[in-house]
């Protein structure tokens, strides 16, 4: 059975908007220490190496149609996992590396 303490128990504080903005800064910084941002000791994210759909519409000058037609003309080989298409770094880069060159 819940023991009712009322409001009364809960304690309070009360502190100015500068104090708390000074926590929420010692707080921040706290977090960038433990994660090595701005000491040159953050951990690089880890190459790429496959792309969603939508992530590889997302690399600029690729639109979602020509994406599907190399897929469909078997130019641009995808893989599978579950219902995910997956596009994979290197043939996604050989795909737009066969692309002819333009006289633009």
């Amino acid at each position: 059975m819940p023991i009712d303490i009322g409001p009364e128990a809960v304690p309070t504080v009360t502190m100015t908007g500068v104090e708390l903005s000074k926590i929420v800064a010692d707080a921040a910084a706290h977090a960038l220490k433990i994660a090595g941002v701005g000491t040159g000791k953050a951990k690089p994210s880890p190459p790429r190496i496959g792309y969603t759909m939508k992530e590889a519409v997302g690399v600029p000058g690729l639109g979602r149609t020509s994406l599907y037609l190399a897929i469909r003309r078997g130019e641009l080989r995808v893989v599978k996992k579950g219902s995910r298409t997956i596009i994979l770094d290197r043939d996604l880069r050989r795909w737009l590396e066969a692309l002819p060159a333009s006289n633009v």
